[in-house]
């Protein structure tokens, strides 16, 4: 079995790899990923997603409709 590897270092995300299941991005820091600059939260009710940090540290937030975001 053949590994693919992919890498993007720009700023913000990139879909580095797509087919008809599936969509890899990988997301980088921007000036506007910081904790302080978040003032809403996305919901895709209709996937499924994991969040892999490779390196360094990150903030994943999660919300509800009952309350305000965690």
């Amino acid at each position: 079995m053949k590994i693919e590897s992919y890498t993007y270092t720009g700023e913000a995300m990139k879909r580095v790899y797509e087919n008809e299941k599936w969509t890899i991005g990988v997301k980088n820091w921007k000036p506007g990923s910081d904790p302080s600059m978040i003032d809403c939260l996305e919901r895709h009710n209709k996937t499924d997603e994991l969040f892999v940090l490779v390196h360094g540290s990150c903030v994943l937030r999660g919300g509800d409709r009952e309350r305000s975001a965690v």
